[in-house]
Parts: structure tokens; sequence; C-alpha cells
């Protein structure tokens, strides 16, 4: 019974390092930082042929509002959101941009609160990773459904000016594709690039401190109380036989 229990406290400590949801891969994009607490699945079509999908995770402690409003429309929870709409512009080397569901050209769609637009959140996160979700707006405090995915390593400029609230973390042969998709006018692409469904996984917020460890400690004397117990068990089962044996 040693080697049992020595699994299930390694799956233990394992469990308590790395987040359920976001394989390794995924997680080393999210250096540096906040905690992940979505992983939003988008799976993208060109001409209405899969190409794959991107993967997102957003920081839900960062910017909790801007994460329900991208959470809400990409599930289409309100009735309305994400779910066929286009990528209506593309700027090579910079950004990605859709989420205008009401008309697809860049002057639609709305939050999911009351129809509206809401205000900036704040500005903690800034555009310095490629692959950085943030949202697009007609100026300050004007946020609805819109967002851009940045295609560049840094772009400094949108910094103080659109709310990041999330990073790519998967899919990044198809944020290339997207970023390279000739255009037309209003750097529209020519191909109809469109979501056409979305994935929402919500990670359980990690357990640090006393009430952690806590749970972590009693959990272990779980395991080995149930070990022991099986153990104790077999030995009298095999003690039971023993005794009908001698007894013929």
């Amino acid at each position: 019974m040693r080697w049992p229990i020595f699994w299930i406290f390694w799956a233990l400590c394992a469990s308590q390092a790395i987040p359920i949801g976001f394989s390794s891969s995924e997680l080393s994009h999210l250096a540096g930082d906040p905690v992940a607490t979505h992983k939003v699945v988008l799976h993208i079509s060109k001409d209405k042929a899969d190409v794959g999908s991107l993967v997102l995770a957003l920081f839900g402690q960062t910017a909790p509002k801007t994460v329900e409003n991208f959470v809400g429309l990409a599930s289409m929870a309100p009735g309305y959101g994400y779910h066929g709409t286009i990528f209506h512009r593309v700027i090579k080397d910079f950004i990605i941009q859709g989420g205008d569901f009401e008309r697809g050209d860049g002057t639609g769609g709305y939050s999911i609160f009351d129809k509206k637009s809401f205000a900036d959140e704040n500005f903690d996160l800034h555009h310095d990773k490629r692959g950085r979700l943030s949202m697009a707006n007609a100026g300050k405090d004007t946020n609805g459904a819109q967002f851009f995915i940045t295609t560049s390593e840094s772009s400094a400029h949108l910094n103080g000016h659109h709310v990041v609230f999330g990073q790519l973390v998967g899919g990044f042969e198809v944020l290339d594709l997207l970023n390279t998709a000739p255009t037309g006018e209003n750097d529209r692409p020519v191909s109809r690039w469109a979501i056409e469904d979305a994935d929402i996984f919500v990670e359980p917020p990690a357990e640090t401190g006393s009430l952690g460890s806590y749970r972590f400690f009693m959990g272990l004397c779980l395991v080995s109380s149930v070990c022991y117990a099986a153990v104790q068990w077999n030995h009298r089962r095999k003690k039971v036989v023993i005794t009908g044996f001698r007894s013929m």
C-alpha cells in the first residue's frame, strides 16, 4: 500500500502548484501576469472553414467587470454576443479587432450591462506582450463589446487608453494567419474571419496562506486514514480466512 499513498501525495502536491485548466505551455505565456480566473476558447473560421482556436486567459481579479462582460458575450448569456461575429479590422503587426455583433463594421455592439457602455476599470496591465486582449473604445469610459488582440510585442501608446484584461495563451498560429490576412478598405479582411463558437472554463481561485495549508493537511490526513483503514481491513480479512482453514 506504500506506492499508492506516495502517488496520492504527489498528486495532491502537484494540484497545489499547477492551476487546473491551463497546460504548462499555456502558463508560460502568463509570466509576470496576475492570476488567470477564466479560460475562453474562441473557435475561428475563415470563409466558414475551421482554422483552429484562440485560447485566452482572463484576469478576473484585476478587471472583474470587463471580464464579466467578455464572458457574458462569449457565452451569449444575455441573448446576444460574439457567436457568428467577424474580425472586422486587421492591421498587420498591430492588432486584430472584433466583437461588433450589431453591425460588423466597428460602429456597433454594446455591453451586457443594460446594453450600455461602461467605464474603464483600470490601466494596471500594459500592452507589453504579443497577444494582449484589450477593450476597443471610442474614447474614455466607452467600453461596449468590441475588443482587440495585439500582434506586436509592444504597443505602449495604447497604455492608459485601453483596458487590458486578458492574454492569448494558445492558438498563436491562428493569430499569425489573421495578422497576415489580406485586407481592403478600412483594414477589413477580404475573407470572412469569424468566431463560430466559444468554450468557457472558470478557474477555481487558488487557496493561499493558512486556509490553503490547512485544507491540504486535512486532505492528506483523510487520504492517509482511508489507506490505513484499507490495510487494516485487508489484514483482518486474511486472519478470518486463516482461522477458517485451521478449523477444518
